[in-house]
C-alpha cells in the first residue's frame, strides 16, 4: 500500500508540474480556466514576468516532489535529505 501511495503522489505531482509548465505557453485564458488567483490572470494578460516566473518556480518544486515520491516508491535512487 505504501508504494502505491508514493506512485500516486508522484503522478499527481508530475501532472501539476506539467500544468504549471504549460500554462504560460497556453495563455491567460488557461490561467483563468485553472482557477489561478485574479492577480496572476491579470499579470498574464498584461504580459509581465510575474506569472511565467511563478509558474516555472511552482512547476519546478512540484517536479522535485515527484522525484522524491518516486524515490520513496523505490523507482529512483536515494535523493538527498
Amino acid at each position: 500500500m505504501g508504494r502505491l501511495a508514493f506512485l500516486l503522489a508522484a503522478g499527481i505531482s508530475l501532472f501539476g508540474a506539467l500544468i504549471h509548465f504549460a500554462a504560460p505557453l497556453l495563455g491567460p485564458e488557461w490561467y483563468a480556466f485553472l482557477q489561478a488567483p485574479p492577480r496572476v490572470v491579470s499579470s498574464a494578460r498584461a504580459g509581465t514576468w510575474f506569472e511565467p516566473a511563478g509558474a516555472a518556480l511552482i512547476g519546478a518544486l512540484m517536479f522535485v516532489c515527484c522525484l522524491y515520491a518516486l524515490a520513496g516508491a523505490g523507482r529512483l535512487r536515494w535523493l538527498p535529505f
